[in-house]
């Protein structure tokens, strides 16, 4: 069973929401609120974990596209988990 809050809000629909923009970054509508835009997106370990989570082979495809070894040490700082498969 899939967790929501009385309004509605869940993580999938905060990861439906945001999973365009990890595959086309150029789509993204809003200001650019982050330094080093031009380094994200990388393989963040919520598309691979919602990806399980919710059978979703498409954010496990776009997780296995991106950066997963980035060297900027601003990105690498916020990449929390660098090898998310050995938690499955």
């Amino acid at each position: 069973m899939e967790f929501s809050t009385a309004d509605g809000r869940s993580i999938h629909k905060g990861l439906d929401f945001l999973y365009p923009f990890i595959r086309e970054k150029p789509s993204w509508p809003y200001q650019k609120d982050v330094m080093y835009w031009e380094n994200w997106p990388v393989a963040q370990p919520f598309l691979i974990f919602g990806a399980q989570a919710f059978s979703k082979e498409e954010w496990f495809s776009a997780w296995k596209n991106l950066d997963h070894k980035p060297e900027v040490v601003e990105v690498v700082r916020n990449l929390p988990i660098r090898n998310p498969i050995i938690w499955f």
